[in-house]
């Protein structure tokens, strides 16, 4: 047994531990967005997205147009959205809300980004 005025090397002392924050409750469904690009660029949107932390999901709907379902959690969407703006500056690409909500078809809300306007900025074009 050591004395307690003794010499312990950092490494060997006891720390406190921080307490582990709650979980959030599980949603009970899970946010999606319809994604629409080109068929050559789905891969290279599979890495994009990955590396953001797997903050989404993508599941092909449509390999010849390239309609994708990205599904986040819904406590992620803010996070989601902007991982999928940051990613049109790479490759273009459409953005529609989930057509289904609660039962009910609804039509879906698109942002299309990927074109580059006058001064350089890209344009965002509201779609029907």
């Amino acid at each position: 047994m050591t004395p307690p005025d003794a010499y312990v090397p950092p490494a060997l002392r006891q720390r406190k531990r921080k307490p582990h924050p709650l979980p959030l409750p599980d949603p009970p469904v899970c946010g999606r967005l319809l994604v629409r690009l080109e068929a050559r660029h789905t891969a290279l949107f599979r890495f994009l997205l990955e590396a953001y932390g797997h903050v989404a999901a993508f599941s092909v709907l449509e390999p010849k147009t390239a309609l994708l379902k990205v599904m986040f959690s819904p406590h992620c969407e803010q996070a989601a959205r902007r991982a999928l703006a940051e990613i049109s500056e790479s490759i273009p690409l459409e953005v529609l809300d989930w057509p289904v909500r609660q039962g009910t078809r609804e039509a879906g809300r698109g942002v299309r980004w990927g074109g580059v306007g006058e001064e350089g900025e890209r344009d965002e074009v509201e779609g029907q």
